[in-house]
């Protein structure tokens, strides 16, 4: 891809490619957050919860549903 980012017409400051990677760059790290902060949430939901009543044989049963997993 890099290739039709980078494209010759546009050197030899590269607006288009810079642009590109920059808002690539952007969007990944509003992604890491965003994850970062889902993934706290579950896991003060599931240490609200614990493992209340299940035997260790419904826990396995559960699978990746278990408040363990």
């Amino acid at each position: 891809m890099a290739s039709n980012f980078y494209r010759a017409k546009d050197k030899p400051k590269y607006i288009l490619g810079h642009s590109l990677e920059l808002g690539f760059v952007a969007l990944g790290l509003v992604a890491v957050l965003l994850l970062r902060y889902s993934y706290t949430q579950v896991n003060k939901k599931r240490d609200r919860e614990g493992v209340g009543i299940h035997t260790e044989a419904e826990m396995s049963d559960m699978g990746d549903k278990a408040p363990t997993f």
